[in-house]
């Protein structure tokens, strides 16, 4: 499929195209860690433990870690687990962002003794435990220890939503170094900054497609456009400036659409991308960033006339102070590969907007 981006008509051109196991050896080196990256974007939990965990304890973790992630319109879980037994754990398995160790204090000594040889600040006597940065970076360790199969289930149920958001806020970290990789563009950052009086990373793997606009649909009062294509995949997003007053869901859903419109055409003549309504309508929610509220919209876009689309994410962030609403408005194209990490890139870019002078 071809989309054109209106303004240069540029097009959317996608090609579909024996480590030593838990012994112990592991290296827990500080300067080693910093340079040793970890998997985060991979959004798997490996759950170590000396005998695999039962039933009981898989049922738990998979109806927490593997929650559908929002907005894709396909089943792709928040999180995915491994299960493994502590002697298949290996130096692939430690560079991993997000670890649970489970124990029994009462017979898994062999566990036991291995987190005392790794982790220099390990102690037995507490339930739960956090750790940071122990094989790689960023990496977050979570250790539950109870005196019983029971009591470790307990400890587990009872903590197993602060341990997700652990883990969320470690992929974060990860998937902000790889989305910077490459450093960020500073001169398309101070034209976001001229035009939006507003500050914003943008990743140096983007390019800016739309800025000097000919025509820009009412009621949009300023709008620029940023593209990253691979082989696999297409990323776009918009920042856009609204009057305060336009902040009603019907009025954004019909605002990104004139976007769609007239900023992203199909290749078939007249085709344009839309909002999806049904059967998966918008899902909108309340967050937080930067302590300020903003409003957060997840769903789907189509083109007209063909099959062609993928999920979309919009941060809505008020700017009482002068009347408006900054938007930022991203399309995810992607027909061979999964969603739910290109919508994270999102949002950790859409993160980094600030309205400070």
């Amino acid at each position: 499929m071809k989309i054109h981006l209106i303004e240069y008509q540029l097009v959317f051109v996608l090609l579909l195209a024996g480590c030593k196991p838990g012994s112990g050896n592991l290296s827990n080196k500080k300067s080693e860690n910093q340079n040793t990256f970890s998997t985060a974007g991979n959004y798997q939990v490996t759950v170590v433990s000396e005998d695999l965990i039962n039933s009981e304890f898989n049922r738990l973790i998979d109806s927490n870690f593997c929650s559908p992630f929002p907005g894709l319109g396909k089943y792709e879980c928040e999180f995915s687990y491994l299960n493994i037994r502590l002697q298949e754990f290996n130096n692939t398995h430690s560079k991993n962002s997000s670890i649970v160790f489970i124990a029994d204090t009462t017979k898994n000594k062999a566990l036991l003794n291995f987190l005392q040889s790794e982790i220099a600040d390990f102690s037995n006597n507490s339930s739960i435990g956090y750790y940071k940065n122990i094989w790689a970076y960023p990496q977050k360790i979570v250790i539950i220890l109870g005196n019983s199969d029971m009591g470790t289930y307990t400890l587990l149920k009872k903590h197993i939503s602060a341990i997700k958001d652990s883990f969320t806020k470690t992929e974060e970290q990860g998937i902000y170094k790889k989305v910077f990789l490459k450093g960020y563009n500073s001169q398309y950052q101070s034209e976001i900054k001229q035009k939006f009086n507003i500050q914003m990373q943008i990743p140096k793997a983007y390019s800016h497609f739309l800025n000097s606009v000919k025509f820009m649909p009412a009621p949009l009062t300023q709008i620029s456009g940023f593209k990253k294509n691979t082989k696999e995949n297409t990323l776009i997003f918009f920042i856009y400036e609204l009057k305060l007053s336009e902040c009603s869901q019907d009025s954004l859903i019909k605002i990104r659409n004139l976007i769609g419109k007239h900023y992203i055409k199909a290749e078939n003549e007249g085709a344009y991308a839309e909002t999806v309504i049904a059967p998966y309508p918008p899902e909108f929610s309340i967050s937080k960033l930067d302590n300020d509220t903003i409003t957060v919209i997840r769903g789907l876009w189509q083109t007209t006339s063909d099959w062609s689309g993928g999920p979309f994410l919009m941060y809505v962030m008020k700017d009482p102070a002068k009347n408006r609403i900054i938007v930022a408005d991203g399309y995810v194209f992607a027909p061979t590969t999964g969603k739910r990490l290109l919508i994270r890139q999102l949002e950790t870019i859409f993160s980094t907007v600030n309205f400070s002078e």
